[in-house]
Order: structure tokens, then C-alpha cells, then sequence
């Protein structure tokens, strides 16, 4: 058997589960209206022995404060030496103005110097023994000219002992 659900009236009906976004939307316009209509007015008491209280005169307003602080630029470049090594001289001091290609500072580096002192003693040593072996090739390709030269100066020298012997031999059979 079902049982009949009776509708609530009045204020029942206020608080059923379909009311809900309406109290919600309520809530949010009061907040709202209550952040437009709320006094900005914020009081600041002193001491009237401590305020003083002048005539405006136009004229030049000294007031300096100090204070401390730190520049920062407006852009930072991290620069990184390809060798490292000891800072020799500083060409350009902090803070300046530089452009692309301008020396800052100049660096030394023993063992870098070492290096290329090594390498240009190689390369020349290289270099020396290239040298010295396109001399030995020239020297072999000499030898072997004078070696063809020999052998065909000796050829021709047989070939005409053999055609005195052939001429011989015949005219002593004849």
C-alpha cells in the first residue's frame, strides 16, 4: 500500500531541499550589498600635541629620506669563459654600458698556454716528418728512373752483343 505524501505549506516549504539555491542566492546578494554599502571611513586619532598646523607657503619642498637599497638591472647575461683561468686585467668595470664584442677582462692560463705550445711542437714535428717522407718518395722515384735507365741502357747493350754473336755464328756456319 502507498502511502500519500501530503504537500507542506508556509513555512514548510521554506526549508525543503529545492529552496536551498534560493537561500544560497539570498545569502550572496545580502554579502553583496552588504560590501557596497559598508562606510570606507577609517579614523586615525592623535595626539593634538604631536600634529602642527601651518600656513601653505609656495616655495622649494626640501624633504630627503634616506634609505638603502639595491638597483637591480633590468636584465641579468651569465657569461661563461670557454677555458677557464686567472683574471689578468679588468678592462671594464662593474655597472658600465658594454656592446657586443667588447673585451671585459683578460683572462691567462698557464696550462692552456702549455697546450698550445705542445700542439704547435707537434705540428711541427709533423710537418717535418711529412717532409721527410715526400723526400724519401722523391728519392725512390729517382732511384727507379735511374733503375729503368740502367736496365734499358743493359738491354739494348745484350740485344747488340746477341746480334753480334747471331751475325757470328752465321757467317762462321756459311
Amino acid at each position: 500500500m502507498d502511502k500519500i505524501i501530503e504537500k507542506k505549506t508556509g513555512w514548510r516549504v521554506a526549508f525543503t531541499k529545492k529552496a536551498l539555491p534560493w537561500w544560497l542566492g539570498a545569502l550572496l546578494l545580502a554579502f553583496i550589498v552588504y560590501l557596497i554599502a559598508r562606510p570606507n571611513n577609517k579614523t586615525l586619532r592623535v595626539d593634538k600635541d604631536t600634529v602642527t598646523i601651518s600656513n601653505a607657503v609656495k616655495g622649494e619642498f626640501n624633504d630627503y629620506i634616506r634609505i638603502s637599497g639595491r638597483v637591480q638591472p633590468m636584465t641579468t647575461i651569465q657569461l661563461s669563459p670557454q677555458e677557464g683561468g686567472i683574471v689578468e686585467k679588468i678592462l671594464i668595470e662593474e655597472g658600465s654600458p658594454v656592446k657586443a664584442g667588447d673585451a671585459i677582462l683578460i683572462l691567462n692560463n698557464d696550462n692552456l698556454d702549455l697546450q698550445i705550445l705542445n700542439s704547435e711542437a707537434e705540428l711541427a714535428e709533423k710537418e717535418n716528418i711529412l717532409r721527410n717522407t715526400q723526400i724519401q718518395m722523391e728519392q725512390q722515384k729517382l732511384d727507379v728512373r735511374q733503375n729503368v735507365l740502367e736496365y734499358g741502357t743493359n738491354v739494348e747493350r745484350l740485344r747488340r752483343a746477341y746480334e753480334k754473336t747471331t751475325i757470328w755464328l752465321c757467317r762462321s756456319t756459311i
